[in-house]
């Protein structure tokens, strides 16, 4: 039996959190929530995420402060960095700092499947 994919969902917006998680749960992905960089860290500490999709700033974090914890509690896990006030720095930032994929929000179902595709190919 092969295991399903873990997806580590970082957002302190309600409603793109309910989103994000719920396309990826019917993609067939394992799907973790987090609002706060706090539950983030306790959820690296305790489970091995294949990806975490996280929004550029969180309410106690910025999305690139999430990348570097990932990086060292799970540096296997690959980044994709969401952004609601999306520029051209922040996303050569977060793709410098290691992120695999750079979302702008709002995005459709396709743009995020296709992130989490080249995630688990290796080709973002």
């Amino acid at each position: 039996m092969t295991k399903k994919v873990s997806i580590l969902v970082v957002e302190d917006d309600e409603s793109m959190l309910e989103y994000v998680s719920t396309v990826l749960e019917r993609l067939g992905f394992e799907v973790t929530q987090a609002t706060t960089g706090r539950e983030v860290i306790a959820a690296l500490a305790v489970n091995s995420f294949d990806i975490v999709l996280t929004d550029h700033l969180t309410v106690d974090y910025k999305g690139t402060s999430v990348l570097q914890a990932v990086q060292m509690l799970r540096p296997q896990a690959q980044v994709i960095v969401m952004s609601g006030i999306p520029t051209l720095e922040e996303a050569a930032n977060s793709y410098l700092k290691g992120a695999r994929a750079y979302l702008a929000k709002p995005f459709g179902l396709d743009q995020l499947r296709s992130a989490v595709i080249r995630c688990l190919e290796g080709t973002a």
